[in-house]
């Protein structure tokens, strides 16, 4: 695979670690605030073009929050409590965002697939284990993961064919086999607004960094 260029990089970089850092592990109230004032940022390439718009709605609605103290606590609540529903009461959300569970035939968590993406992580040299003893394979630890990987690759010429093989592989065998049914169903049955938009901004940009390394395909190219 031919290393793209530093731009192309830089935006997979930056998608998959967006995508992580709402997914896992949930919203943080200073990090959130910051997001809220940089919330301009996604009124710009790569994200501005993603999900038909959806992600100039979070803008808008981070720029409504960032307004005052009243209004950002409110936000941060909502957020909180939807991230909850979503991802601690799966029983009724359905949204479980471990891979294993969409691999398994009786919904299993720490199945095999939980041991293959830790060898992944353990390859590079990264622990990236969630708390609280859940399983790795959740998609926002993937997505960090991928997120290292395109970083390895733009800093280090040697580096960058075997991360991004890596990274394809990893996307074609993990990540691809189960976010979209996942993040579709987070759209369907979220309770916010904007969680339902950053979860087709975060499918959109999966797709984007899929289609530049041609991770549909079994053999990289």
């Amino acid at each position: 695979m031919a290393k793209p260029s530093p731009e192309v990089l830089m935006a997979c970089q930056t998608m998959c670690s967006f995508g992580s850092s709402l997914l896992y592990p949930g919203p943080d109230h200073d990090g959130l605030f910051a997001l809220a004032q940089a919330s301009d940022l996604l009124r710009e390439p790569p994200f501005c073009a993603l999900a038909d718009g959806a992600a100039l709605c979070m803008a808008d609605m981070l720029r409504q929050a960032a307004a005052g103290d009243a209004a950002f606590e409110g936000f941060y609540q909502d957020l909180r409590q939807d991230y909850a529903f979503l991802f601690y009461m799966v029983s009724v959300s359905k949204a479980s965002p471990f891979e294993s569970v969409y691999r398994t035939d009786d919904a299993t968590m720490f199945g095999p697939t939980t041991l293959e993406v830790r060898k992944e992580y353990e390859r590079f040299g990264l622990k990236l284990a969630a708390k609280d003893c859940q399983p790795d394979d959740h998609l926002g630890i993937e997505l960090a993961f991928l997120a290292e990987l395109f970083n390895r690759a733009s800093a280090d010429d040697d580096a960058a064919a075997r991360c991004l093989l890596a990274a394809h592989s990893f996307m074609h065998d993990h990540v691809l086999v189960f976010s979209q049914t996942y993040l579709a169903q987070v759209a369907q049955v979220a309770r916010t607004e904007f969680y339902r938009d950053a979860a087709r901004v975060i499918d959109a940009a999966i797709v984007e960094v899929a289609n530049m390394l041609d991770a549909w395909c079994v053999e990289a190219a």
